[in-house]
């Protein structure tokens, strides 16, 4: 059985104000942005939703019984 896989490691998505409504606003540069890590993982056999995650790698025979930890931020970048 094949061990290949496909993960969404990282993704960051933003947007920046237009320079129109910026200077309605009190700053120069106005950015908004959504960013992941660790969203998914696939396999030849779908959705990875286990619990061992395949980029570990055992030691004498043992695997960490944890998934990795999957993170969504938000944020708001202004500049003066």
């Amino acid at each position: 059985m094949s061990g290949a896989y496909a993960r969404l490691k990282n993704i960051q998505i933003g947007y920046s104000l237009t320079r129109e409504t910026v200077k309605k606003l009190p700053f120069s540069r106005v950015r908004m942005y959504v960013s992941g890590e660790d969203l998914l993982t696939i396999s030849r056999l779908g959705i990875y939703k286990g619990v061992i995650d395949p980029e570990m790698k055992p030691e004498d025979g043992k695997v960490s019984p944890y998934p990795f930890a999957t993170s969504i931020s938000f944020g708001l970048n202004i500049d003066l």
